[in-house]
């Protein structure tokens, strides 16, 4: 993987620290910033263990069959109750922070927009959903984002827009992500997958930590069961 000229530097440092009487001790496969490694093969992460999933053999190959009864209903929001959407926890009461739009859409016929919510830690602008699923099951979640005046996100990746994703009622962090959502963005398709370890429930909460002003919406959620990865 690497060159002679790689080498042939590391001899160099080898024979200083002989000089200055060194130990070199190698370090390899770092759990956080081991990307030089996964940028040659991905399958050198191990995958976390699935179980139980249902592969339907056909021949020389095996297709997954996803679990049907993982389902986020409503993801579009465009159900609407007369205090809420149904299927999901809002900040506070519809009309406060959270608006049914039918301007911008990216499917069905409304989507949910924020604002207000710069400071306000009692109606903060963000969803959950609570969802069922099967325990050791790796699951693709889907969603849509667009932005409008926000501000601007920190450094190293701290971004304002997160999600997150809970398991059991412990709510164990079980993955999360800071997309990169820029302060005036049209609609954005967010990606994450996460496994759901030992639970039969997960928590999703998507929005806005630590904006103080603007303006975002959601549509298009979705979840589904993947099989395996690695």
């Amino acid at each position: 993987l690497k060159g002679e000229q790689y080498f042939r530097r590391l001899g160099e440092v080898k024979q200083i620290a002989e000089q200055y009487g060194m130990d070199i001790i190698p370090r390899c496969m770092d759990v956080g910033y081991n990307g030089s490694m996964l940028a040659h093969n991905q399958n050198l992460a191990a995958g976390i263990p699935v179980r139980e999933a249902l592969f339907v053999a056909n021949g020389r190959r095996a297709r997954h069959v996803p679990d049907s009864s993982v389902n986020l209903s409503n993801g579009g929001f465009d159900q609407v109750g007369k205090d809420g959407i149904p299927g999901w926890e809002l900040p506070g009461t519809l009309g406060q922070v959270a608006f049914v739009d039918s301007g911008e859409v990216v499917e069905g016929s409304v989507a949910l927009r924020f604002e207000n919510f710069g400071g306000n830690e009692d109606n903060p602008g963000r969803v959950v959903r609570t969802v069922a699923v099967s325990p050791d099951r790796l699951y693709r979640l889907k969603l849509w984002v667009k932005t409008s005046g926000m501000d601007e996100s920190g450094a190293f990746g701290s971004g304002n827009f997160q999600v997150h994703v809970r398991g059991g009622q412990e709510k164990r962090e079980l993955t999360y992500i800071r997309p990169r959502v820029g302060q005036d963005t049209d609609w954005t398709e967010v990606v994450i997958g996460f496994n759901s370890r030992g639970y039969d429930s997960a928590q999703i909460e998507v929005g806005m930590f630590g904006a103080q002003q603007g303006t975002f919406w959601l549509d298009g959620f979705s979840l589904k069961e993947i099989g395996m990865v690695n």
